[in-house]
């Protein structure tokens, strides 16, 4: 197996000719190179990719590997940045742009992805590990009930808060729609000025 580790990841790869040598790319990724992924995280780091290339029966170039970098990304909740490592699994069959779809090979990986596609005969290592990473990005980067940065959460003027015992931790959020009512429920009957003519 051909192995390809010192070209820098600028350079684009011919991969019907890495596909043939069933080539395995191991290579550093420069933050800077990644100007899609840098704007949508904080203090993106170097990172790595390894893929592996292989031919199919039919001349599929199949591509499979995975690409990790360290960030930092906002808390959906204090949008405090909070320390991630970005990673994502690349698997796929590269296809020119405006081609028929390649038919994928048997019984190789779990083929229920779009494929990788490319607009000449050249691969850019980079362009695929960046792609990967932004469909990877977490929604939701941290669980902590106790951080010190998290919002209170409440519904209405504080008093009411306080009085239906509303909490972020509550285990049935709906039990407040109770409250609320036996609470408006009672509150007309005493306000209800036909009771003193009754």
């Amino acid at each position: 197996m051909a192995t390809a580790m010192t070209k820098p990841t600028s350079e684009r790869s011919k991969y019907v000719d890495l596909a043939r040598a069933g080539a395995e790319i191991r290579r550093n990724i420069a933050a800077a190179a990644c100007e899609r992924l840098s704007e949508v995280v904080q203090d993106l780091e170097d990172g790595e990719v390894s893929l592996l290339f292989s031919q199919g029966d039919e001349g599929q170039v199949i591509v499979a590997g995975t690409v990790r970098m360290n960030c930092r990304v906002d808390c959906h909740l204090c949008m405090t940045p909070q320390p991630v490592l970005l990673q994502a699994d690349i698997a796929g069959i590269v296809q020119r742009a405006g081609q028929a779809a390649v038919k994928p090979p048997p019984d190789k990986f779990d083929w229920d992805r779009q494929p990788i596609i490319v607009s000449d005969d050249y691969l850019n290592i980079v362009e695929i590990a960046e792609d990967e990473l932004l469909l990877h990005l977490p929604a939701q980067v941290c669980n902590r009930v106790d951080c010190e940065n998290r919002p209170e959460m409440s519904f209405g003027d504080a008093n009411t808060t306080e009085n239906i015992g509303l909490s972020v931790e509550e285990d049935h959020p709906f039990a407040v729609l109770q409250t609320l009512r036996r609470s408006a429920g009672s509150g007309s009957a005493r306000n209800d000025p036909a009771d003193g003519e009754r």
